[in-house]
C-alpha cells in the first residue's frame, strides 16, 4: 500500500485519534473510510460520470460523435425572457 503525508491542525488529529480509538480502528483506516465516502458523494465525480454516461459513441470507429448536454446539479436553466 502506498503511503502519503497529510498536514492538519493538531486538534483535528486528536479528534481523529479519539474516534479511531472509540471504533477500535487505526487512524489510517478511519481516514481511508472518510475519503471513500467523500469520493462517493463528490459533486465533481458525479458530474464526470454524468458526462461520460451522456456520450454517444460510434463503436465501429471508437470515436465520440456527440456529447449530450448535462447540467451540474446546482445549475438551473435560465428562463428565455431573462
Amino acid at each position: 500500500m502506498t503511503r502519503m503525508i497529510v498536514s492538519m491542525p493538531e486538534g483535528f488529529l486528536k479528534k481523529i485519534d479519539q474516534v479511531a480509538a472509540m471504533e477500535h480502528r487505526s487512524r489510517s483506516e478511519l481516514v481511508r473510510e472518510a475519503l471513500r465516502k467523500y469520493l462517493e458523494t463528490s459533486p465533481a465525480i458525479k458530474t464526470k460520470k454524468r458526462i461520460e454516461a451522456a456520450r454517444i459513441t460510434d463503436k465501429a470507429r471508437s470515436k465520440t460523435i456527440a456529447i449530450l448536454p448535462v447540467l451540474a446539479p446546482s445549475c438551473m436553466p435560465l428562463p428565455l425572457w431573462l
